[in-house]
């Protein structure tokens, strides 16, 4: 169904009600909650959507009142769960559920979640109690680990049913809960900027949990906060400002090699060339007979676009150095490789012996290793060696959410992933990659296929839109802040890439792309790619989830990327010498010089 949105208030609290969920809760100047929503999550760990029905929304003077009712099916799960949400004119808003499975099912997650924007309350004290136990402290400031002990996921701190928070501006915020003991995660782990508070009971165990038809299940949590301004802020224009203190670097910028084996054609490689990329990631499965192809067509391909190669290499722990020692002896002399990344065909993070041998075959190559899988993973390690010259994790926006609002949150959180694993290695390089839109795979179901007609898991049309775009300049500035030295986006042709071939291959399902097209991606990498290295300048967004911007010192002078992250045209003021107006479009990237 078509999305929904629309902005409600109960006294000096306002939210955007969008799709059933509230988003952006707010008490004068301070988001107290991003998101309050009841979460399906298959035995796959697959977000299961919802059709929402008999949809209402009464909006009075000083509160509201709305409910719907959603349908959620993926195979044998079937659940159906009907939501009221009250908000009253004291600010306190009430979002409750009751639902009832209509099969027997397996499942990961049903139940309330609750988001909390890590820009608001990372490092910030809370207190959190249930009937067994009292916790207090102070939330992560760096990224909270996630640990798995083979059996559970331990949360930050003991279940509790009541949680009080206080923001660095002062405002207290509280959170009763009924229906369940609840927990809390930091989710920048995945890249998403909140900490989460989800129901506990299918997070005791490591297996999915069984659903019995008929099951029934009620769950409410009460939101009041405190300490606020008395009433809603005035709307106004977006605020860019610029200031003149080194913040950062640009990073070296690469693409990966499309994994689906389409060729090069003349017209593909000048269009990739005039990039100037810094690297092209290829990667090398040792234990497969295939890789020798696969490293000639990646050198061959890099040779054309003039840049080095980022090597992510497989191959299983053992005794020797033996599957490395035949790949030095076929890295030519000719061809410069920016970083070799080891990873393990069956481990999570790379063993540092893995590292070593492939040290001692691969000489003077800069070697480092990390995770092939989500920064989770790596954030379970207490501190990488030393001899990690290089350490490196993928990013995708879309771990739980796909919906834009959640997408374009992100870029935030994956700065917050740089820092922490600069904590992890204070020694090292930091080289994010591969950087996608929708997950490569599912480590949880990495043999799930696609039905006929669908795109596959690992393809996102928004790919050749707009919104790629700006989330990917977005990205870069993010990344650029927290002292990232290298980042990987996407592929280098096809619907994984950042243009179409000529012809387009044979596909299964639509994708809103033509034969030869640059996607709007493309354009943004055209600008940010020459610039790696350059020195980025302060640059500050008065509303930094619908504006980004970012300034750098190149050879010509200062260049200014101001991006709208938002479906809807914006005009933004920019704080400089010049003083201009920029009347923005949908997620337009605008270059300034």
């Amino acid at each position: 169904m078509p999305s929904t949105a629309r902005w409600v208030h109960a006294g000096p609290v306002e939210a955007l009600l969008h799709d059933g969920d509230l988003r952006y809760v707010r008490n004068g100047n301070t988001e107290v909650a991003r998101r309050v929503q009841v979460a399906v999550r298959s035995e796959a760990w697959d977000t299961v959507p919802g059709v929402r029905s008999d949809e209402r929304v009464d909006q009075r003077e000083d509160s509201f009142s709305a409910s719907f009712e959603s349908l959620h099916r993926d195979g044998e799960l079937v659940y159906r769960w009907r939501c009221t949400i009250e908000g009253a004119r004291d600010g306190t808003i009430t979002y409750a559920m009751e639902g009832m499975s209509e099969r027997d099912a397996l499942y990961r997650r049903i139940g309330l979640c609750v988001l909390h924007p890590t820009e608001v309350f990372a490092g910030s004290a809370f207190k959190a109690r249930s009937a067994t136990s009292h916790s207090t402290g102070e939330l992560p400031a760096s990224v909270g680990p996630q640990r798995f002990d083979g059996e559970t996921f331990p949360p930050l701190f003991d279940a509790f049913d009541w949680l009080r928070m206080v923001s660095a501006d002062g405002v207290a915020v509280e959170f009763a809960f009924d229906g369940d003991e609840f927990e809390m995660e930091d989710q920048r782990n995945w890249t998403d900027a909140s900490f989460k508070t989800y129901s506990r009971s299918p997070q005791t165990r490591a297996d999915p949990w069984p659903l019995s038809a008929g099951t029934e299940l009620r769950q409410r949590v009460a939101i009041s906060s405190s300490g606020a301004a008395a009433s809603r802020p005035a709307s106004r224009s977006p605020v860019v400002t610029f200031g003149d203190a080194v913040v950062g670097r640009v990073p070296a910028l690469g693409l990966a090699l499309n994994s689906d084996g389409l060729a090069h054609g003349p017209r593909e490689i000048e269009a990739l060339r005039a990039l100037g990329l810094s690297h092209l990631r290829v990667d090398l499965q040792l234990g497969r007979p295939a890789w020798p192809g696969e490293l000639e067509r990646g050198a061959a391909l890099a040779g054309e676009l003039g840049c080095a190669v980022e090597l992510a290499v497989f191959a299983a722990v053992s005794g020797a150095a033996g599957p490395f020692d035949a790949l030095a002896s076929r890295l030519t002399s000719g061809l410069p490789v920016a970083r070799a990344l080891i990873f393990a065909e069956d481990a999570e993070v790379t063993p540092p012996e893995l590292v070593e041998q492939a040290r001692s075959a691969l000489g003077d190559v800069p070697i480092g290793g990390g995770t092939n899988v989500y920064f989770a993973e790596l954030n379970r390690v207490d501190r990488l060696p030393e001899s990690f010259q290089v350490v490196s994790y993928p990013v995708t926006p879309q771990v739980h959410s796909d919906d834009d609002l959640s997408l374009v949150e992100t870029p935030v959180a994956q700065a917050d992933t740089v820092r922490r694993a600069q904590v992890l290695a204070p020694h090292a390089a930091i080289a994010v990659t591969p950087i996608t839109l929708k997950p490569r795979y599912n480590p949880d179901a990495p043999e799930a296929t696609t039905p006929p007609g669908e795109l596959p898991a690992n393809v996102d049309g928004r790919q050749a839109a707009p919104i790629a775009a700006a989330w990917t300049a977005a990205s870069v500035h993010r990344l650029a802040e927290a002292g990232a030295a290298s980042a990987t986006y996407f592929e280098t042709i096809g619907w994984r890439g950042v243009l179409e071939p000529d012809p387009l291959p044979p596909r299964d399902a639509p994708f809103p792309s033509v034969a030869g097209m640059l996607f709007p991606v493309y354009h943004v990498l055209a600008e940010l790619a020459p610039l790696a290295g350059l020195e980025l300048l302060e640059c500050r967004s008065s509303h930094p989830l619908e504006i980004d911007a970012m300034q750098v010192v190149s050879a010509d002078g200062v260049v200014a990327v101001v991006v709208n992250l938002t479906a809807r045209p914006q005009v933004v003021e920019c704080d400089r010498a010049d003083s201009r107006k920029l009347e923005l479009a949908p997620y337009e990237v605008r270059v300034l010089r």
